[in-house]
């Protein structure tokens, strides 16, 4: 089951229950999305609000879905990296636990981590992000982390290490692969 479809299955779940503060969870999503470009700050706090609620009604797969959204407004529209760390990591070691797993957001959860750490300080973090991505390959049984995805994040981070050999070798492989 993909994210979309889960948020729709949980929705008419919600709907059927007459369950509000369910629902809530969905309202706090699509509000939250359609101010990340425009307002970013209020975004990040309605994305914070709907982990709360998350954490209160014990949705696990909310709780990802909202830590993973807080990690992008921080990366991508606040470009905080610093937040986004902290967020991230603790996310990160989230994700590994038995209710968390079987989430089909979780996989997007830990690319964050990857993300993460090539914005911050890729040379820095090689050694993680390497270990990191052979983590992601070695586990990846739904095909969630598509072999492109993680070849070009090698390729960014060989380019940043001025490996520009071995950056080019990842960047072909994603472009054989139709990625990118």
């Amino acid at each position: 089951m993909n994210v979309l479809q889960w948020i729709q299955q949980f929705a008419e779940d919600a709907l059927k229950n007459n369950d509000h503060r369910r629902l809530q969870l969905i309202s706090y999503a699509q509000q939250g999305d359609i101010l990340r470009e425009s307002q970013p700050r209020v975004a990040f706090q309605i994305f914070s609000t709907g982990r709360s609620l998350a954490e209160q009604l014990v949705e696990p797969c909310w709780i990802m879905f909202f830590a993973h959204r807080m990690a992008h407004v921080c990366i991508f529209e606040l470009e905080d990296l610093d937040a986004a760390m902290g967020l991230v990591t603790k996310d990160y070691v989230l994700s590994t636990k038995d209710e968390y797993i079987h989430c089909p957001i979780n996989a997007v959860v830990r690319i964050n981590l990857v993300e993460t750490y090539l914005y911050y300080d890729p040379v820095g973090y090689a050694d993680t992000i390497e270990e990191v991505i052979a983590y992601l390959r070695e586990t990846d049984t739904t095909g969630d982390y598509t072999t492109p995805q993680l070849d070009d994040f090698l390729a960014q981070l060989n380019l940043k290490r001025n490996q520009l050999d071995t950056a080019l070798d990842y960047a072909l492989r994603t472009l054989d692969d139709g990625y990118g």
